[in-house]
């Protein structure tokens, strides 16, 4: 990805970030978080509004609370905070949010190291699982970030939709020519291991497939193709209900059955195995490149189903793969049937079954199925709206765990169904 300069209210942010720090600092250890404590509900929330849902939010909520470790955690709380104010101050917003990614891509190549070597972590190391959930958390908090201070939408729309997705290293290369970063001979070596790792493909952020429209991937030319019979044809994926929505959406949808059919038929070719009723002859050019297939698995249906899906593809269990693309199918379904706006009440749904399957609350939203799940819905709002404004609003909502609030902007494009989905997803 090349070098994108991103307009940021870096002073807002950290404003925000200096008032939520002065606000942790007047509150005694020894409040806690009870229901008479306004003031610790109303530090817990500012974290949750400034960092986003999450391990960040989570970090200043858990230091509020009335604990044996809750003036370690204060303490650690107040550390970071003062951090962000300093480099915020230093190198700016995306700056900041450049370090903070470069230190957990690098904690994680470090793991993924000792996995290659052989070698157990030693004490006091994470493992590579638990530094992968860090990763997904630090981009979870940077895609929030940007959402709210960010003055360009377009270039939010992009980095966000990217860090929600796990490819991260996409979003360091864009960031890297506007930040002050200099490298010394070790920051040189980590770069190299860095591109190294990439080029094999592995571990999380290393897709790099790009977009590619209907024609392009079948290898029509878009100037031989009657605009009239196709629409016609691609009519036919969708319901009736679906057809008579918003234009946008319907284009949108028609591209995403497609895409969703072509990732099922090339994940049965790639892993050998069959694909379910997806047609096999569809499956020619980039869709015989697993990192391609990959991305576009991320832009359907988020990071975390992606990568199941493409763990099965690559172990090449049948099983697993099975799961796997029913869930993508009906995710198509639900796009088929209700447009694609409908898909993230659906994914946030699916989030809570998750957590009740796993004896969690149905409505915690702070599960990790939850958050997995709301990156994913958001992922599916910043891909697919087109309306770049909207969209941004919708991934804001989503992320927030504010469905009412992601109804009301999507009703704009579902003649009022969304409200209907989200009665059925809650009973």
């Amino acid at each position: 990805m090349e070098g994108v300069a991103v307009v940021v209210d870096g002073e807002g942010f950290v404003g925000c970030v200096r008032g939520l720090r002065d606000a942790l600092a007047g509150l005694p250890v020894v409040v806690g978080l009870l229901p008479s404590s306004r003031a610790a509900h109303g530090v817990v929330a500012r974290g949750y509004d400034v960092f986003g849902q999450g391990a960040f939010g989570d970090m200043v909520a858990l230091s509020c609370t009335v604990s044996p470790g809750a003036g370690a955690a204060r303490a650690e709380a107040m550390r970071f905070l003062d951090g962000v104010i300093s480099v915020v101050g230093k190198s700016g917003m995306v700056g900041w949010l450049f370090r903070v990614l470069w230190r957990a891509d690098g904690s994680l190549l470090d793991a993924y190291g000792r996995v290659a070597e052989g070698r157990m972590p030693l004490p006091g190391e994470e493992s590579a699982d638990e530094l992968e959930g860090y990763v997904d958390a630090v981009c979870r908090m940077g895609a929030w970030v940007l959402l709210r201070w960010s003055l360009d939408d377009d270039v939010t729309r992009v980095w966000t939709d990217l860090l929600l997705q796990g490819r991260y290293l996409e979003v360091l290369d864009g960031m890297m020519p506007y930040v002050s970063v200099s490298f010394d001979s070790r920051g040189v070596e980590r770069m190299k291991e860095v591109l190294a790792f990439r080029e094999s493909g592995a571990g999380l952020g290393s897709s790099s497939g790009s977009s590619v429209s209907v024609a392009d991937a079948v290898g029509v030319s878009t100037d031989s193709v009657d605009a009239d019979v196709a629409d016609a044809a691609w009519d036919a994926a969708l319901s009736d209900a679906a057809i008579g929505l918003d234009a946008g959406v319907v284009r949108a949808s028609r591209q995403y059955v497609f895409d969703s059919e072509h990732v099922e038929a090339a994940c049965g070719v790639l892993a050998g195995v069959e694909s379910g009723d997806a047609c096999s002859n569809v499956v020619a050019g980039p869709w015989l490149d697993r990192n391609f297939v990959d991305s576009k698995a991320r832009g359907l249906v988020g990071a975390r189903l992606a990568s199941l899906l493409m763990r099965a593809v690559d172990e090449r269990d049948g099983e697993a793969l099975h799961e796997a693309l029913g869930v993508l199918s009906d995710c198509r379904d639900c796009v088929r049937g209700y447009g694609v706006p409908a898909l993230p009440i659906m994914l946030a749904g699916m989030g809570q079954d998750m957590t009740a399957r796993r004896g969690g609350r149905r409505d915690d939203g702070s599960s990790p199925e939850a958050l997995d799940m709301s990156a994913a819905a958001a992922v599916v709002a910043l891909t697919w709206i087109a309306d770049v404004k909207a969209a941004r609003n919708m991934g804001l909502a989503l992320l927030s765990g504010d469905m009412p609030g992601y109804v009301r902007l999507a009703d704009q494009f579902l003649n009022g169904s969304a409200e209907m989905g989200v009665r059925s997803m809650e009973g």
